[in-house]
């Protein structure tokens, strides 16, 4: 029988009869000679042992850093973790997959208004610290830069710096809020046709887009989203920080419109020229284009779209205007994730879209813009 590299006996194992070093010495299959606790190069198992349990440590260590996110009960996981309860029961679940609470309302029992469990309160778009919550920061009273669901805390109109708070005028409506609709349309979903079609209908739960177990991606987004493969290896910092811009990559690729587009997936332009050549659908036919450089592109001012306020505000105190990703246009450089509070004057709130279309109307039609009515046109083009 052939003996492994790795065998365990141990010259200390119970019950080992005494015997000389003579009687221990066994012939290797290549004519050399070892002890019966060494290999034929003459290293121990115990030493052996001991490097193979140290590469396993490694390799957890390793594998624990690449889905860890951002503390909390989302990863980071220890073998005899307490985080499991904070969201799950074994026998008296109330929620499938063994929730204690429904989808949105168990993440709103940290992220909500008037919690304790996590800085980031998403329901009121601001970054509270002290509430709770490991891993991240913030600057205190400043809004998140993903917007929020009930109110939203963001940079002025007259983009003066002063940090404003207004309730939301559009959002994602996900499961459990009031205007939550399992037959919403998601916009420009589908593939591209000369069939006059806005959408399809989705059923939207925070973890359509997000994983509470930690993801590979940037900020717990989901590695699949609507069938499709989502790879967001955005810069994010070993401490992270919600309030000040940080949606972008060093290498100079921009991947963060990737999740957006694995639902709205007529949005997505990305050739030259998209603002002059059709895509051929009957309802997104021009489409501004995304990621791209504003060197490529015509712009009013030409600054490398260092705006007050865009693409990415600092969301309240004094407006940044220099961190590398100004240079590049996507998706998030004009709208919020999660909801907006911006309104929408006459023009912007009532013209009819494609097919005829006029409601929703006023400030519902804001769309999840960062400013108000066209404020993110103006603030590249400054016309």
């Amino acid at each position: 029988m052939v003996s492994s590299p790795f065998r365990m006996d141990w010259p200390w194992k119970l019950g080992a009869a005494s015997t000389s070093r003579t009687e221990r010495t066994i012939a290797c299959r290549r004519g050399n000679t070892r002890r019966d606790d060494e290999d034929c190069s003459g290293v121990s198992a115990v030493k052996r042992w001991v490097v193979v349990l140290g590469v396993s440590v490694v390799l957890q260590v390793i594998l624990v850093s690449i889905v860890w996110a951002n503390g909390g009960p989302h990863g980071g996981y220890t073998t005899n973790t307490d985080s499991c309860a904070g969201c799950h029961r074994a026998h008296t679940a109330v929620a499938p997959q063994l929730l204690v609470g429904s989808n949105t309302g168990l993440c709103l029992t940290c992220h909500g208004s008037g919690t304790t469990g996590a800085n980031t309160n998403v329901w009121d778009g601001v970054y509270t610290a002290g509430r709770g919550g490991t891993g991240g920061q913030g600057t205190d009273g400043y809004g998140l830069l993903g917007g929020g669901f009930s109110n939203v805390t963001r940079v002025d109109p007259g983009l003066t710096g002063t940090p404003i708070t207004t309730s939301v005028t559009s959002r994602h409506s996900v499961q459990g809020m009031g205007d939550y609709s399992s037959a919403a349309i998601m916009w420009g979903a589908g593939p591209i046709s000369g069939t006059t079609n806005s959408g399809t209908a989705f059923d939207l739960y925070c973890t359509s887009c997000h994983d509470p177990h930690g993801s590979p991606n940037y900020r717990l987004l989901n590695p699949t989203i609507n069938g499709t493969a989502v790879t967001v290896s955005q810069t994010d910092e070993t401490t992270k920080s919600y309030t000040s811009p940080t949606y972008y990559k060093a290498s100079g690729t921009w991947e963060i419109s990737t999740v957006c587009a694995a639902c709205h997936t007529r949005y997505m332009a990305t050739a030259s020229g998209n603002g002059t050549t059709t895509s051929g659908d009957a309802v997104f036919a021009y489409r501004h284009r995304i990621d791209v450089q504003s060197g490529t592109v015509l712009n009013g001012t030409t600054y490398s779209f260092q705006g007050t306020a865009l693409p990415f505000s600092s969301t309240g105190g004094a407006p940044t205007t220099t961190p590398t990703d100004n240079r590049v246009m996507t998706c998030l450089a004009c709208h919020y994730a999660h909801g907006t509070g911006s309104t929408m004057g006459a023009r912007s709130g009532s013209l009819a879209w494609p097919g005829g279309a006029t409601t929703p109307s006023g400030n519902a039609r804001s769309s999840l813009l960062r400013l108000n009515n066209r404020g993110i046109c103006e603030n590249c083009h400054n016309k």
